[in-house]
């Protein structure tokens, strides 16, 4: 079997008249309206199926052979046990308060009428089985503040006599104002704190308030990442949030998606230890803390740093057990023992022959004051404090008093290179580590932070262990950085000329950076002959013309029919319609990399579905092989 693969070349023409595209209409196919009115009729039968569902996944998780993670642990036991014989309407409701964002809640405007018009007897069940979490609990000031109304803050602000220049201020500004003008005044006695006396009467004004307790949110979000990691195992999209557990389980109740049989043969764990797996979840917390603060544009560089470092913690710690139990890896072993001894002069000189060469010499690490005052000519030369220049060797240790670059390098002393191929290595935490830290590179270069972002691409490149299938991109994004934002071409050049002797980087990465080599040896032909060749066959070139929507990336079509009627669409929706209108493809789809994996899926049904393959499913709700899904 052969495939073919064409590049398309789409022309875009800017519509002359503005009238024209007013006029069109925006086509749109939803090919799941059947389900959606199947959805629609499941809500009504059962106006409860999150709590019916919700129970599928715990139970299906619970009874799997990774949900000891969960039973194995006496106070998570004892939650799923209070929660279990709590009242089913109090298990309604704690459900409904567990899908909803983790925050404090007033209690006057919890309103759930298909469970009952009077919550307060089963709020005080769930508060009495430590399920939920009351007022008593809620002892931060500005949450407090964040929970009052505007009028109930202006009420707030006449009691406390506050200064008439805190008027008219926007509700965010006037809680800041507020919450430092107390902090700066000085009380003749501790209990007389205007903290204090601020928090008392806003909580009057407040009144009762609920929160699911730590304890539960975290058994429940432990419990919907472990079927995340059972059913998918990919936990780098929305599947692993409780809404999208609930919805999935829905849809299976409902029959809108029906799994194949098969056998469940497990034979490892998918982590050595309940510890892992707690340190798992750890990052996961992370990851969506960092994902929420990207999504809502309030992540600033002390957040991202705070996270960086707390992941650097975890993935210091993961270095130092995989370099102790790989006895392949005598490198590292070396220097974990350097590390323990504390022989940091030698473990320096040590790791500066075991590291990949000239790697710590890609970046010059300026300090944040000399980096904003340099001066044009300086920025060029990119030289250091104390007269250094890019060109000399690097200590990594040297210039910071940063406990976060003390983290970074204590990663980079203990690390070696070596990639193991097990599977089973994306479910370790270090893994999870590698994932979280790429997204600060690209949070960092959004913040327009190349320096951060370089320095971070060389802890990941110095490492080894984990996320091997992401050296390219990292070798990729480093060579961009040097190249176009800190005008380094030189560096730029030695970096993807190392990235050619990693054996991790793909073919065709590799020829993308032997693209960039090209523009940046120009005309010094000398630098050529230490290129590596490439033989590349022309793929056939179609070109595509069409309207291009004003202001938009959408395409117009025009439908050729008695009853002419024009829809917009996207790239690929034109060239799906090109070729329906051909008749060589009626029923063509765009899929990406869907149709390879659906193929090999196809191919080789027998030998996944039918043969007892240990430890490629391990519940039932896959849709194919763990590794491969």
């Amino acid at each position: 079997m052969f495939f073919t693969r064409e590049r398309y070349s789409l022309k875009r023409e800017r519509h002359s008249s503005s009238s024209s595209s007013s006029s069109c209409s925006l086509s749109t196919s939803n090919t799941e309206g059947e389900g959606d009115d199947g959805v629609c009729e499941s809500f009504s039968r059962d106006p409860h199926y999150y709590l019916t569902n919700f129970m599928a996944s715990v139970s299906h998780v619970t009874s799997s052979v990774d949900g000891h993670y969960i039973t194995s642990n006496e106070d998570k036991s004892a939650v799923l046990t209070s929660f279990k014989e709590a009242n089913v309407h109090s298990q309604q409701l704690l459900v409904r308060l567990y899908l909803r964002k983790h925050r404090w809640l007033r209690v006057d405007k919890l309103s759930y009428p298909e469970i009952s018009n009077d919550l307060n007897p089963f709020l005080k069940e769930l508060v009495k089985k430590k399920l939920l979490d009351d007022d008593s609990s809620l002892n931060d000031p500005n949450e407090i503040l964040c929970l009052l109304k505007v009028d109930q803050l202006k009420l707030l602000k006449e009691q406390l006599h506050l200064p008439s220049s805190f008027n008219n201020l926007p509700k965010n500004q006037f809680i800041s104002s507020v919450l430092d003008y107390c902090a700066k005044q000085k009380p003749l006695l501790p209990h007389l704190s205007p903290l204090l006396a601020l928090k008392k009467k806003a909580k009057l004004l407040l009144g009762s308030c609920v929160c699911v307790s730590e304890a539960c949110f975290n058994v429940f979000s432990q419990i919907s990442l472990l079927f995340s990691l059972i059913t998918s195992g990919d936990i780098h999209d929305d599947e692993t949030l409780p809404q999208s557990l609930v919805y999935h389980m829905l849809q299976v109740s409902t029959g809108q998606i029906v799994y194949p049989k098969y056998d469940i043969n497990v034979v490892e764990p998918l982590f050595s230890s309940c510890e892992d797996f707690e340190k798992f979840y750890s990052v996961h917390v992370l990851q969506q803390k960092l994902s929420s603060l990207v999504t809502l544009k309030h992540l600033t560089p002390p957040m991202l740093r705070d996270i960086m470092e707390e992941t650097c913690v975890i993935l210091l710690d993961e270095l130092k057990s995989h370099s102790c139990t790989n006895t392949r890896s005598i490198a590292s072993e070396k220097s974990t023992a350097l590390m323990e001894r504390g022989s940091h002069d030698e473990l320096l000189t040590y790791n500066e022959e075991s590291r990949m060469n000239g790697l710590e010499d890609l970046l010059c690490y300026s300090d944040r004051k000399e980096k904003r005052h340099s001066s044009a000519k300086r920025r060029k030369t990119h030289t250091r404090k104390g007269g250094s220049t890019f060109d000399d060797p690097i200590d990594l240790t040297a210039g910071s008093d940063d406990e976060g670059d003390h983290i970074l390098n204590s990663i980079i002393k203990c690390s070696c290179v070596c990639y193991p191929r097990a599977w089973r290595l994306r479910y370790n935490p270090g893994s999870l580590c590698i994932y979280v830290l790429t997204l600060c590179v690209e949070s960092w270069e959004k913040l327009r932070d190349y320096i951060e972002a370089n320095r971070l691409l060389v802890l990941l490149l110095s490492q080894g262990v984990f996320g091997y299938y992401k050296r390219g991109h990292w070798w990729e994004r480093l060579a961009l950085n040097l190249d176009s934002h800190l005008k380094e071409k030189s560096k730029s050049f030695q970096c993807i000329m190392m990235a050619f002797k990693d054996s991790s980087v793909s073919e065709s990465v590799k020829y993308a950076l032997y693209q960039r080599a090209l523009r940046l040896t120009g005309s010094n032909a000398s630098l050529l002959p230490s290129l590596p060749s490439f033989s590349i066959s022309e793929c056939k070139e179609v070109l595509l013309t069409g309207i291009c929507q004003p202001n938009t990336p959408l395409f117009i079509i025009q439908d050729h029919t008695p009853c002419s009627s024009s829809s917009v669409c996207t790239v690929e929706g034109f060239a799906i319609h090109h070729y329906t209108g051909t008749g060589c493809w009626p029923r063509a789809l765009h899929l990406e990399g869907a149709i390879f994996t659906s193929l090999f899926l196809l191919l080789f049904w027998d030998i996944i579905y039918t043969n007892e393959v240990p430890d490629v499913f391990r519940g039932h709700y896959q849709g194919g092989l763990l590794y491969v899904t």
